[in-house]
């Protein structure tokens, strides 16, 4: 089995509004199947988790959290084990108080994004970016994919 060595850091942040709606994004990047997603990315060398979520959610939605940056709470930790890269995902989650930030947020990646909207977890739309849905199933307690191992960020146990 022939593996590769690389390995693929990623950070993705959850943002949930005063209605309890969560931000997602219609990614539609050339060469990947279509899916809805939180902002994230890879992050960058000598970055903390919080600072690569902040400033990855300012590269693709225009929304700067840099001031609010000690209310990112970190969330979970995903590890894709069906992949040949050694992919690690950092989970975050912010509760947007001030609903005035929400005019900040637009498409500022139009090649990888067509749109931002926010969503009630009952009525979330489909297919998500397989990280996010990772997130959301944590975040509401309810079962993973065999696929996944998913670390709690608060004490460090293992969920299923």
């Amino acid at each position: 089995m022939n593996i590769k060595s690389n390995s693929i850091i990623g950070v993705g942040i959850m943002l949930i509004d005063q209605r309890q709606k969560v931000l997602l994004g219609y990614r539609n990047k050339i060469d990947e199947p279509a899916s809805w997603c939180f902002p994230g990315g890879k992050m960058d060398a000598h970055e903390s988790v919080e600072d690569a979520a902040v400033r990855e959610l300012l590269e693709e939605t225009a929304l700067d959290l840099s001031q609010y940056i000690e209310s990112i709470q970190p969330l979970n930790t995903i590890i894709d084990q069906d992949s040949e890269a050694v992919k690690v995902t950092f989970g975050t989650i912010y509760q947007l108080l001030d609903e005035r930030l929400k005019t900040q947020i637009r498409v500022t990646e139009p090649e990888i994004f067509e749109r931002w909207e926010w969503f009630s977890f009952d009525e979330l739309p489909q297919p998500l970016f397989p990280e996010t849905e990772v997130m959301i199933k944590y975040f509401l307690n309810q079962p993973q994919e065999k696929r996944w191992a998913v670390y709690s960020n608060q004490s460090n146990a293992k969920t299923s």
